[in-house]
């Protein structure tokens, strides 16, 4: 489905079972990504 939307893009699927079994998904692990100043 993603592919579609992001052509020039690879995607891949992940395993995110233990994630959920922990009460979490991608977005649990992805919200405390923090900016680098270059």
């Amino acid at each position: 489905m993603l592919r579609k939307y992001f052509p020039t893009r690879k995607v891949i699927g992940i395993d995110c079972a233990d994630l959920v079994w922990g009460q979490g998904s991608i977005h649990c692990i992805t919200q405390q990504w923090y900016g680098i100043n270059h």
